[in-house]
């Protein structure tokens, strides 16, 4: 069994766009595929299960038939705590046997305290460590090359991925003038960085009072409508398409505005409906009305710490994900 422990510097580097990658090409090789998140992040509650989110994705893109919610051995950090069992010992147990299998873990030191963070998981295990890095220049080379005197002291098998690199080809020589060789180096794909009206409503558990149809829109950019829509018309920001717009329900001007401008998705706030006349517009146009009870500063603080996930049913996203890490990743170096 090829095992490959997945793992980052920080939350949305781009662990599970790697694992989805890897597991789709390994598919395409004729290889059978595996797949556990041993501690969840991302929960999804339903009729008394509990599962989480990427594991969700995984499962269904790859067809994994297991239960979803097997596939995380806990959530809740105090629960795990005084469980008084092996974790470790758990997460082996429940690996099924396949040419590929992916764990995925969080940060270095995340699940630490119960031998579930990736190096304890790889020592015991066997396999590879593949850690997921993006970041500025000073960033990935500081990240590297502590995982390279990583690698010596544990003597542990440690690869490295980058993603989102700006400029690829230029980081992809620095590393290889250090000693470094990269499993891969993918570039920044625009098009998996955007969220939409729909997971915006979600996340902030938004009422939807206008604009259905266009719930799956893109969003690319945010705009803060906290001035009048004159001013803001002078911004160059305001004409964008793919905006996101966070403002007051008694906004109608700016509202208005928003609409005709090839608006995504507004996000008004302090509970405020608009006219009736101004939720027709929205509605007729298929830009999204969101009803959120925080001010515009809460607002946005929120909506920025959502991070762009992948759906199930984004058949296109997915398409991307497999070609770019057939591109950019040394899938031979991975899956032989």
């Amino acid at each position: 069994m090829n095992l490959l422990v997945l793992s980052s510097h920080r939350r949305g580097s781009g662990k599970t766009t790697l694992a989805l990658g890897i597991g789709l090409n390994a598919l395409e090789r004729g290889k059978s595929v595996g797949y556990l998140k041993p501690l969840g992040n991302k929960p999804v509650y339903s009729e008394g299960k509990i599962w989480d989110k990427d594991s969700e994705l995984i499962s269904e893109v790859l067809n994994l038939n297991r239960k979803k919610e097997n596939l995380s051995i806990g959530f809740d950090y105090e629960k795990l705590r005084y469980s008084h069992g092996d974790l470790l010992k758990e997460l082996k147990s429940s690996i099924w046997e396949s040419d590929v299998f992916l764990i995925e873990c969080g940060s270095i030191s995340s699940g630490s305290y119960f031998n579930l963070d990736p190096t304890s998981i790889t020592r015991e295990l066997g396999g590879r460590a593949i850690f997921v890095l993006d970041g500025n220049r000073e960033e990935l080379l500081d990240q590297s090359s502590f995982l390279r005197k990583l690698e010596e002291e544990m003597n542990l098998k440690i690869e490295i991925v980058i993603n989102k690199a700006e400029d690829p080809y230029s980081i992809k020589g620095e590393m290889e003038e250090l000693g470094l060789d990269p499993l891969g180096v993918i570039p920044k794909e625009e098009t998996l960085e955007t969220i939409t009206p729909r997971r915006i409503s979600e996340e902030l558990n938004a009422r939807i009072i206008a604009g259905e149809t266009g719930l799956d829109n893109e969003i690319r950019h945010i705009f803060i409508g906290a001035m009048s829509a004159t001013e803001a018309m002078k911004n160059p920001l305001f004409y964008k398409k793919d905006k996101l717009i966070i403002t007051g329900g008694d906004r109608v001007d700016m509202i208005l505005a928003a609409i005709e401008s090839e608006t995504s998705c507004l996000v008004l706030t302090n509970n405020i409906l608009p006219p009736p006349n101004v939720i027709s517009r929205a509605s007729e146009e298929g830009v999204p009305l969101l009803l959120v009870p925080w001010d515009t500063y809460t607002t946005a603080t929120k909506i920025e710490r959502i991070e762009p996930t992948v759906y199930p049913e984004e058949k296109e996203k997915i398409r991307t994900i497999r070609e770019i890490v057939e591109e950019h990743v040394s899938l031979d170096r991975i899956l032989s």
